[in-house]
């Protein structure tokens, strides 16, 4: 419920960034995770004529609370390069839908301001 809150906070705020720009959003600007959730990404958008890519990470706590990201979108990450934004939501007030927002630019600037850590185990069935 927190994601896709903080999901639509960064819906509006790229609404309002395209609008100033002169973009029509509807035709730059989609929620792309209410439809398909395994993309590596939630929302597709458009800076300086090129699709961006946002990963939207909320939370109701401070800046530095663990993020998760799940292998698919490290991939995304990978794949997308400069074109892969990582929005970060925190001390996100569920009550009046408000947080503060810090934007990632590209894989380079996520990889210089967060380190990765593996820490996730698949279960599948043991077939022995």
């Amino acid at each position: 419920e927190i994601g896709l809150k903080g999901e639509l906070l960064v819906m509006e705020y790229e609404r309002k960034r395209l609008t100033e720009e002169g973009e029509t959003p509807s035709n730059r600007l989609k929620h792309v995770s209410l439809e398909n959730d395994r993309l590596g990404y939630d929302i597709s958008s458009f800076e300086n004529d090129k699709e961006i890519y946002i990963e939207v990470k909320t939370t109701i706590g401070s800046f530095w609370s663990t993020l998760y990201l799940t292998q698919n979108e490290y991939k995304k990450m990978e794949e997308y390069g400069e074109q892969y934004y990582l929005y970060r939501v925190w001390e996100f007030n569920t009550e009046t839908n408000e947080g503060k927002l810090n934007i990632f630019k590209g894989r380079d600037i996520i990889n210089k301001y967060f380190n990765f850590e593996t820490n996730l185990y698949v279960i599948t069935e043991r077939k022995d």
